[in-house]
C-alpha cells in the first residue's frame, strides 16, 4: 500500500541482552528506526520527521546482598549510560534540533524487600544539545544543556 494510514514505510530495528551471574548484573539495548518516507511526510504535514532515530543504553549493577540467604532480598547498586538522538538522520527538509541529541549518565541503588516490590532512588545527569532559535522563536531563559536531578521510585509487580 503505498498511501492512507499504512503508506510510511517504518522500520525498527533491536538487540539486547542480559547477563547476570554472582550478583553481578550487565544489560545493553540498541535500536534503531527509520522513516524512508520522511522527506514527504514533512512537506505534506510541515513536520520535522527524521529519517532515523538511534537510541542505546549499557548498565552494570551489583547486588549487595549477593551473599545473603534470603535471595528474594535484593540492594543492587548501579551505574547506566544511555544516549537518545532523535535526529540522527535528517531529510533535506530537515531542520536540526540539537536539543533531541540527548545523553544520561545515572548511578543508582534499588531495594527488593520481597519478590515484586521495588524501591529506587538514582541521580540522574542529562547533557544535550544547544535549542534551534528556528524551532524555538525565542529562545528559553531557562534552558540548560547540562542538569542533573534525583528521583525516587516504588514498583509493584503482580
Amino acid at each position: 500500500m503505498s498511501n492512507g494510514s499504512f503508506g510510511t514505510p517504518t522500520a525498527l530495528y533491536e538487540a539486547n541482552f542480559q547477563y547476570n551471574n554472582k550478583g553481578i548484573s550487565v544489560r545493553g539495548l540498541f535500536t534503531a528506526i527509520q522513516i524512508s518516507d520522511a522527506e514527504k511526510l514533512n512537506n505534506a504535514y510541515g513536520n520535522n520527521v527524521p529519517e532515523a532515530v538511534l537510541g542505546y543504553y549499557g548498565e552494570i549493577g551489583y547486588n549487595l546482598f549477593q551473599l545473603s540467604k534470603k535471595p528474594e532480598k535484593n540492594l543492587t547498586v548501579f551505574a547506566r549510560y544511555e544516549n537518545l538522538d532523535m535526529n540522527n538522520k535528517l531529510p533535506k527538509n530537515g531542520i536540526a534540533d540539537k536539543t533531541l541529541n540527548q545523553t544520561y549518565i545515572i548511578g543508582g541503588i534499588s531495594y527488593q524487600p520481597v519478590r515484586g516490590v521495588i524501591v529506587k532512588a538514582d541521580y540522574v545527569f542529562k547533557q544535550t544539545g544547544e535549542q534551534n532559535p528556528i524551532l524555538v522563536g525565542v529562545p528559553d531563559p531557562d534552558f540548560k544543556k547540562e542538569q542533573g536531578f534525583f528521583s525516587l521510585g516504588v514498583g509493584y509487580s503482580f
